[in-house]
């Protein structure tokens, strides 16, 4: 996480943004902020509530969030541009892979060392970014953010 703080500090210095206020890590117990909430509301993905699928136009599920960098800027900030909004990338999703993914995703009320599988498992439903598929470990890792899973990519 050190890393990942000092590597955004990194890039906002070198992006000259003087506003800069705040870094959320993924899974800060103290200020925990949902990335895939965020992600959907900026348009960077659509997230799909019956599933809990985040899409990205070109990834598809196959992308993750490690943190969010919250930007002090006023609307006139944004010049001319609108700001960004909800996205409407998910029409590239036939429905029937949505629905595929769906049904994968009932019955499973979390995510734990039991069941990550079908997580990933409806991750594959969806063909849009499939070049992007996680390696086992990688999707491992992802669904249930275990760091014994890190040590195991490490060996």
């Amino acid at each position: 996480e050190l890393y990942i703080e000092r590597e955004i500090e990194a890039a906002t210095v070198q992006a000259n943004v003087v506003s800069y206020s705040r870094t959320f890590l993924a899974g800060d117990q103290e200020h925990p902020v949902d990335l895939i909430e965020v992600a959907a509301a900026s348009g960077v993905v659509k997230y799909e509530r019956e599933s809990h699928l985040a899409v990205h136009p070109s990834l598809g599920p196959w992308v993750t969030f490690t943190a969010v960098i919250v930007i002090d800027t006023s609307p006139e900030g944004w010049g001319n541009q609108e700001p960004p909004g909800p996205s409407t990338h998910y029409n590239l999703v036939p429905e029937a892979e949505l629905q595929e993914a769906r049904k994968v995703y009932q019955g499973v009320d979390s995510w734990t060392d039991s069941n990550w599988k079908k997580y990933l498992r409806m991750m594959e439903c969806i063909s849009l970014g499939s070049q992007h598929r996680f390696d086992e470990l990688q999707a491992e890792f992802y669904i249930r953010q275990d760091p014994k899973v890190v040590r195991k990519m490490l060996k």
